[in-house]
């Protein structure tokens, strides 16, 4: 898929500042066509003539907005809707033969939040179809997200500033951030990850537990990563994108880690599809009745079945077609109705009892519950079906735990001593940045107020750390990036 055709060094050594160059030269008032016509050459160079898929998405989203405004009439909302679904679902579920165009979930979820802003009035129509365009394809989120809503964005999507030094080292500090944590941690443990899971029949016990843990942080940091390249490439053009992560292993239940886990997704899911729910008729006349009858309790239990059900469905769907995706999305359904459930009558049990839930003991307990549901669930999500995620996670148990444990035993997973010290320190920077970001500590701003010796040497290290343990060259593969196939 596009991820195998992304290339991280032709994107950040060449198209990004040749982009930032002809943009700099553009005259302002034609910065957007500059800026959209930039996008879909990126689009062709990464999906040739599916170029042609966003481009429709873009002329259907535009004019249908305009009607939806003038009209006021669900049908010039229901028929781009079932437009833009329809074509999703032909190229990623029933493909047809065809590929899939890079990034077509990102864009149409995002064509369809813009149209249903339009139609509840919490946004203006764009007058320039290029505003539309670029909306919908503005090159650094066309891999991999963020999922862009307009009310959010459009304030310096369309402003088109002039390009500045300070934006360009923000932009430039960010995007090197985004490749230690991408080419010297992800794509070392993906070696490793890649060996687990594709002969998953020879582990069990502590191995399983350790493949598990490996790919939930190699997602995270190569996710994560690209995320930093991509709000990096729009600081550069003075364009403030959407944070698509928040320290999410800080996260205290399920419902917290994806309040911060790919934020967009689940703001998207909330926004369009559990708000809507929660305050439609059903949701009210049953609400009347069933206090009535069965009391709150019950009555606010099967109101979370009603609006967590379709949300947790479709981010399965999203990500897949795949047993394991639609099991992934109903494993998290049911953790959070279970904890929207119960977290009251469990705050009043500790109360009750007088358990101190700051104490760093509690703490502790709760946040390995947490990893502990979330490695599961990542092993789920990264296996080939659900039948082997299942029979991973059952061999967990099988046999002595820690059989089979040593030294060559994680030498033979293909990835060497040095790799696993490369691994190690980068996580430990990693983990102290989200240390220090959660306990509201570290302020990418204040990097860019230091003198400027001392904010230069941690640019620098930073950079030298990309280029000298960076995995690439001999010995590493190109690693497609994960959620480009999403």
């Amino acid at each position: 898929m596009g991820g195998k055709m992304y290339s991280g060094a032709f994107y950040c050594f060449i198209f990004l500042p040749v982009s930032i160059i002809i943009y700099a030269l553009t005259p302002r008032r034609f910065r957007g066509k500059v800026l959209t016509l930039l996008s879909l050459f990126y689009f062709f160079v990464l999906s040739q003539f599916l170029v042609l898929v966003p481009i429709i998405t873009i002329f259907v989203t535009h004019f249908a907005a305009k009607l939806i405004e003038k009209k006021k009439k669900k049908v010039f909302f229901f028929v781009p809707f079932i437009l833009l679904f329809g074509a999703l679902a032909c190229f990623k579920y029933f493909p047809l033969g065809l590929t899939a165009p890079i990034g077509i979930s990102f864009y149409t979820m995002a064509a369809a939040g813009y149209l249903l802003d339009v139609y509840w009035k919490r946004t203006e129509t764009n007058e320039k179809l290029e505003h539309t365009a670029l909306f919908l394809t503005f090159f650094p989120v066309i891999v991999e997200g963020p999922i862009l809503r307009q009310p959010e964005i459009r304030e310096t999507l369309f402003k088109f500033e002039n390009i500045s030094l300070i934006n360009i080292e923000k932009g430039a500090v960010r995007i090197a951030w985004g490749l230690f944590k991408k080419l010297v941690i992800a794509d070392r443990l993906s070696v490793a990850v890649g060996t687990i899971f594709d002969n998953y029949q020879n582990y069990h016990g502590f191995m399983i537990v350790c493949g598990a843990i490996m790919y939930t942080f190699q997602l995270y940091l190569e996710f994560s990563g690209v995320m930093d390249i991509v709000v990096g490439s729009g600081w550069c053009f003075g364009i403030k994108l959407p944070e698509n992560f928040r320290q999410p292993f800080f996260s205290e239940d399920a419902s917290d880690f994806w309040k911060r886990w790919h934020i967009s997704l689940g703001a998207w899911f909330r926004e369009y599809i559990f708000y809507p729910i929660s305050v439609s008729g059903v949701v009210k006349k049953w609400m009347v009745f069933g206090r009535k009858r069965f009391g709150r309790w019950f009555t606010n239990f099967v109101v979370s079945i009603l609006c967590l059900f379709p949300v947790w469905l479709c981010n399965g769907i999203w990500h897949g077609s795949g047993d394991n995706f639609i099991f992934y999305g109903m494993y998290y359904f049911v953790l959070i109705l279970f904890e929207t459930s119960t977290k009251q009558p469990w705050h009043k049990l500790m109360k009750k009892i007088h358990v101190n839930v700051k104490a760093p003991w509690y703490i502790a307990i709760r946040t390995v519950k947490v990893l502990a549901l979330i490695f599961i669930g990542e092993t789920i999500f990264r296996a080939n079906n659900l039948s082997e995620g299942l029979s991973m996670i059952g061999s967990i148990f099988k046999g002595g735990f820690f059989d089979g444990v040593s030294a060559q035993a994680f030498l033979d997973l293909r990835i060497d001593a040095m790799d696993y010290l490369a691994i190690g320190v980068g996580l430990f920077v990693v983990f102290l940045i989200d240390l220090l970001k959660e306990k509201n500590r570290f302020d990418v701003e204040k990097l860019f107020t230091m003198k400027t010796p001392a904010k230069w040497a941690i640019c620098y290290a930073l950079i030298f750390s990309v280029i000298i343990f960076g995995a690439y060259g001999d010995g590493y593969g190109d690693v497609a990036l994960i959620y480009a196939g999403f």
